[in-house]
């Protein structure tokens, strides 16, 4: 009997099975356990990048981080070796010879990676309270309850799968139908049992922070900051919940093989996710200096682009007529004496004369800068100037040609 030929599921009336190219779920679970997976090992590598930098020593929150990434590197090498061999595809599109002992053995590994994963990640989070924590007697009684819980459920969780998976003498070995009934039904009711527990404990472990923040004597916009870091948290208690309410949703799904890579998917997203959570008070501090480095970079190029425009000299263009200049250059805005009484006699809006906001040095002073560059008309009458480019021009010839004269009758009053 060739083995290869023959599904591990009847097809439904009106189904082939497919061998060669079967539709499957692991390209969408092979997807999120890359995204999720690197992201925790970013942060996970600024952890502790951060701890070297500026604690230049580690705690056991430091330590149980490291183990927690090492067993979710483990758990995801090896649901990533499971996908399309056989999980994934629907049961009649896979073939007997694909369940074999090795998967067996893998599955079963691969629930006790899981529950001790879920307890060390869970306890990361825990033992970093109760460092920061210490000092309140409140603080420690939240943290060591929920550590007992945590310890005792999970370890419970090994044992169970231990028990009902792992063949007995009398069973005929890894491949045994009561072996494969017995596993398949007691770990399906204790899969649901742990993904309520799991949702519950990730809760309680977003909530003992919330209520010792609560009680701290901080300003409201420190709090506020400090409550949004934690908060991130929400995200794994989310898919918390979601591999929870889909446990029991599978449960009554007879299309295993299909039906685990979503909850395979899910268990990755929940620890990679629980892991953020427990490096991002410490990431935080990294994120918030770099955020004050970036604006302190951003004023200094404000300022230098500031002072490169104040040093420029302001001068006006000249008005040509046959290649002659018929206006001189615009004064700087400094001016003084009588003539410059004279020059500024007819503005009609002093008010537009405003002090130039730049930064006195050794080289700069302060000066007065026209806010209206064009004054030459200005001198002959407070209406606007016409907008017309011919009239403008004689208007500033004519204009031009009073200031000289009333120089000329000044300083002949002056001589005289």
């Amino acid at each position: 009997m060739d083995l290869s030929q023959i599904p591990v599921m009847a097809p439904p009336p009106g189904v082939v099975s497919n061998f060669v190219n079967p539709v499957s779920l692991a390209p969408m679970c092979l997807a999120v356990i890359t995204v999720t997976l690197s992201l925790m090992i970013l942060f996970v590598a600024l952890r502790f990048y951060a701890r070297l930098r500026m604690s230049h020593a580690m705690g056991a929150d430091d330590i149980l981080c490291l183990i927690s990434a090492a067993l979710v590197i483990t758990f995801c090498a090896i649901t990533l070796s499971t996908l399309n061999n056989p999980l994934g595809p629907h049961e009649w599109d896979i073939p007997v010879s694909k369940i074999t002992p090795l998967f067996s053995e893998l599955s079963i590994v691969s629930l006790m990676i899981y529950a001790v994963s879920c307890m060390a990640v869970k306890s990361t989070l825990l033992v970093f309270y109760l460092r920061v924590f210490a000092p309140d007697p409140r603080a420690k009684a939240m943290v060591w309850l929920g550590l007992s819980f945590n310890i005792v459920f999970y370890t419970i969780s090994i044992i169970v799968a231990l028990v009902a998976c792992v063949p007995h003498n009398d069973d005929g070995g890894w491949m045994s139908s009561a072996s494969s009934r017995r596993c398949t039904t007691e770990n399906q009711k204790f899969t649901e049992v742990q993904g309520v527990f799991g949702a519950l404990t990730d809760l309680y472990v977003l909530l003992v922070p919330m209520a010792l923040l609560a009680r701290l004597h901080l300003s409201r916009k420190r709090k506020i900051g400090v409550y949004g870091v934690f908060l991130t948290g929400f995200v794994a208690c989310a898919v918390s919940i979601i591999n929870a309410v889909f446990r029991f949703t599978m449960a009554k799904e007879t299309d295993t093989l299909w039906n685990t890579v979503p909850i395979y998917a899910l268990s990755v997203s929940e620890l990679n996710f629980g892991i953020i959570c427990a490096c991002m008070p410490v990431v935080f501090v990294l994120f918030k200096g770099a955020a004050v480095e970036t604006a302190s970079w951003v004023a200094k190029l404000r300022s230098w682009s500031s002072r490169s425009r104040n040093k420029t000299d302001i001068e006006m263009q000249p008005c040509t007529e046959e290649g002659k200049v018929l206006l001189p250059s615009v004064p700087r805005g400094t001016l003084t004496g009588l003539r410059s009484f004279m020059r500024g006699a007819g503005r009609s809006r002093p008010a537009d004369t405003q002090v130039s906001s730049k930064e006195v040095s050794h080289e700069e002073v302060l000066t007065y800068v026209s806010a209206d560059y064009d004054y030459h008309t200005q001198l002959r009458q407070p209406n606007p100037p016409s907008t017309d480019s011919s009239s403008r021009k004689q208007q500033l010839l004519r204009t031009y040609g009073q200031v000289e004269e009333a120089q000329v009758l000044f300083n002949g009053q002056v001589v005289g």
